[in-house]
Formats: structure tokens, C-alpha cells, sequence
């Protein structure tokens, strides 16, 4: 059975759905990127995008922003914005939002893909600061093979994390292991009753 990665699209509404206008960025880079993976032979995983337009329309008795932050918090394993030019409040709010959930629970893993954007703007600044992931891109092209190689190398980079977690604490614990070897081998000998009787009738004698 396929594993189901949850998947959180932040960004301008009309930057990712589009307008009679333009064509937003879910229908030409994210979609398509998304269905060639799903779609793969050897693929053990169902990529799922919500987006926050996505979420509101859900029914949430605990409320639509209380759901929002429970998805990105809880359920998705991965957020991925897409930024172009100028940033919009609710899309700060929202970059904000899952940085602090990572920073809290190392959940989810974000992904930044910004365009017309330069090193000193400050939501760059601001994601360097939280030492988050970011990536320009030039067009729709480059963000597509970007996204198509992160979300590929995402399993990879989760399988060594878990490794290297685990040969940290096999090393923790061979390091504890032994400091307790070499406390106990260091320790004074303690004579019996029976040994120190014996000692005292020979010094008596």
C-alpha cells in the first residue's frame, strides 16, 4: 500500500490558482510536477496538495482557522511556498506559522521557492534566519524540475536523518556504557568479613 504525503501550498491565492488574467502556479508547476511522481512505477508514496483556499472549504467544527493550523501542525508532512515578487500578509502569516512549527516540532519539512526576489528582502532574511530552505527559481520550468527533485530526495534525506539518529544513540550509549565499565573497574576493593578477620589475626600474630 502506497504512503499518503500530505502536502501544504502556501502562497498568493491568485499566484497559485490563477486568474482569467494568468495561469497560477498549482495548475502549471505543481500539478503537473505532483501527477508525474504519483504516477511513476516504481512510486511508494501518493503526494496530496491542499492549499489554504482548500482547507476553508472543509467542514472544521473546531473552527477554519483552527483547522488550518491542526493540517499544517499536524497532518502535513511537507509545506511548500511559492513566492513571486511582492508578499501579502496572510501569506507571511502562513510562512511564519510553519516555520514555528518546525522550529517546535521538526514538523513538517518546508520547502521556499521564491522569484523577483533578491538575497536582502526581508522574508529571504527571514528564512535564512530560521535556517529554512530556499531556492530561486527563473520560470515555471526551473520550479517544476526543482520541485520534482526535492519532493523526489525528500525520503532520502528523512531514511538518513533516521540513521543518523540512531548511530548517535547507538554512540551515546556505548560511550555511557563504558564510562560505567571504567568507574566500576577504578573502584577500591572492599574485603569480605571473612577476608578482613583473616587479615586482622595475621596482624595480631
Amino acid at each position: 500500500m502506497k504512503q499518503e504525503v500530505k502536502i501544504f501550498l502556501g502562497g498568493g491565492v491568485i499566484l497559485l490558482e490563477g486568474n482569467e488574467n494568468m495561469k497560477g502556479y498549482r495548475p502549471s508547476v505543481v500539478d503537473p510536477a505532483i501527477s508525474k511522481l504519483n504516477s511513476r512505477r516504481d512510486a511508494d508514496r501518493i503526494y496530496i496538495v491542499k492549499t489554504f483556499s482548500d482547507l476553508i472549504h472543509e467542514y472544521a467544527p473546531e473552527g477554519q482557522q483552527e483547522h488550518y493550523h491542526r493540517f499544517v501542525e499536524k497532518e502535513a508532512d511537507i509545506a511548500l511556498f511559492i513566492f513571486d515578487g511582492t508578499i501579502g500578509d496572510k501569506t507571511r502569516e502562513e510562512v511564519e506559522h510553519a516555520c514555528n512549527s518546525y522550529n517546535k516540532h521538526q514538523h513538517p519539512t518546508v520547502f521556499f521557492y521564491g522569484k523577483n526576489l533578491k538575497d536582502n528582502d526581508e522574508i529571504v532574511r527571514y528564512l535564512f534566519s530560521k535556517n529554512q530552505y530556499f531556492q530561486h527559481f527563473k520560470d515555471k520550468e526551473h520550479l517544476l524540475n526543482l520541485i520534482q527533485i526535492d519532493l523526489s530526495q525528500w525520503k532520502k534525506q528523512r531514511q538518513w536523518k533516521k540513521i543518523l539518529l540512531v548511530i548517535i544513540g547507538c554512540l551515546l550509549f556505548g560511550l555511557i556504557a563504558l564510562k560505567m565499565f571504567h568507574t566500576c573497574s577504578s573502584a577500591p576493593l572492599i574485603p569480605s568479613n571473612e577476608e578482613s578477620d583473616s587479615l586482622s589475626v595475621i596482624v595480631d600474630t
